[in-house]
């Protein structure tokens, strides 16, 4: 991720500036545990939650169906997304409010910072169960338009997203 962002930002015109100031930042939050900035880093454990793997749906005879694929392709990108919340609250939100990192960062500062993240995690891994539920029992005719209503249009929901 730092080599991606550094790119970015050298393209943008930033510069060896913003590189530096970007290397700098993943050299603190190094220090501060074993936190790496990258996005191959192997976690497995939370990988094997939502792990494809042979699942049935994994194209399974469905290869020239554009919705089966559009649907496939909405839990992927569901399931990166989780992935990614999960990795902000597991190793930055809980790092930063662990007590041997007390001096570094106010629990207040970080709670304002990391502000309804562990919520929107919740509301979204919720949702990726059910569209892996539904993949798990796809069949040509199967929907996921209610699911999203479902989990989106709940008065809970909306004031996680409108705080």
């Amino acid at each position: 991720m730092a080599t991606t962002t550094v790119a970015r930002l050298s393209k943008a015109g930033f510069g060896a500036g913003a590189a530096g100031y970007q290397n700098d930042k993943c050299d603190r939050l190094k220090k501060m545990t074993s936190i790496t900035c990258s996005d191959s880093e192997d976690d497995s454990e939370r990988r094997a939650q939502f792990e494809m793997g042979s699942s049935k749906w994994n194209l399974g005879g469905y290869e020239g169906d554009t919705r089966t694929y559009v649907v496939q392709e909405i839990f992927r990108n569901e399931q990166s997304y989780v992935e990614s919340l999960q990795t902000v609250v597991l190793k930055y939100m809980k790092v930063l409010k662990a007590p041997e990192h007390a001096g570094m960062i106010d629990t207040r500062t970080v709670d304002e910072i990391f502000f309804m993240v562990p919520d929107i995690l919740e509301i979204h891994e919720k949702f990726l169960g059910e569209l892996k539920q539904r993949l798990d029992d796809w069949d040509i005719q199967q929907k996921v338009g209610d699911a999203f209503l479902d989990t989106f249009s709940k008065l809970e929901v909306l004031e996680v997203y409108t705080s």
